[in-house]
């Protein structure tokens, strides 16, 4: 039997016969919710947790979105660890990609973009770094095309010309040595590396 929630108008509260409340459903503002007595299929309960599931993950999702933009496997194990069930989640992916708060292919330009203003790094460690979020191959292959080598050999270039500044009290050997490991560590290859350090002495 299915009586209101006089605390939660939006509630049904569902009685069995000689037992208590076994559990409520929420219907949404806008339903017209049924009257009390009618006899309800437990499928169709069944459905309906299963929308709120889907519901709730994508209302965290979007709480977990409003701090910075992430990638689709991100926000996937982030659902995880808060217990949301596989059903739950891809409904809740479904949703926030069809509105594009989920954009991988903007995620990944968006990363590069920064990377390159702000943080730079090699090619090689962008890419990885785009992995390691979950972004699919082919879309990070699309994305570093738009990165060319005169602008990776650019960044490196102005990086070395400050570490090689920066190590002026080590001698040539040491500043050298110190100058294209810092390059290193920001994913440059030894090529490249080679090539501006000739430049630099």
């Amino acid at each position: 039997m299915l009586e209101l929630d006089r605390q939660h108008v939006s509630n049904v509260c569902i009685f069995l016969r000689f037992f208590e409340v076994v559990f409520g459903i929420k219907y949404p503002p806008s339903s017209v919710i049924p009257g009390k007595g009618v006899k309800i299929y437990m499928g169709s309960v069944s459905y309906l947790d299963e929308g709120q599931k889907a519901d709730e993950a994508y209302q965290r999702a979007l709480r977990y979105l409003g701090f910075r933009p992430r990638t689709q496997k991100e926000v996937e194990e982030y659902l995880k660890r808060k217990g949301f069930d596989r059903g739950a989640i891809e409904k809740a992916i479904e949703k926030l990609k069809g509105y594009r708060f989920i954009d991988d292919r903007a995620f990944a330009s968006s990363w590069v973009n920064s990377r390159m203003r702000n943080n730079p790094k090699g090619r090689a460690a962008m890419a990885r770094e785009l992995r390691q979020k979950g972004v699919d191959a082919e879309i990070i292959d699309e994305v570093m095309e738009s990165v060319s080598r005169e602008q990776e050999e650019a960044v490196a270039n102005g990086l070395a010309q400050k570490y090689y500044e920066k190590y002026r009290e080590a001698d040539e050997r040491e500043r050298v040595y110190k100058t294209a490991q810092a390059l290193a560590r920001r994913g440059f290859d030894w090529e490249l590396i080679q090539r501006i350090i000739r430049r630099l002495t």
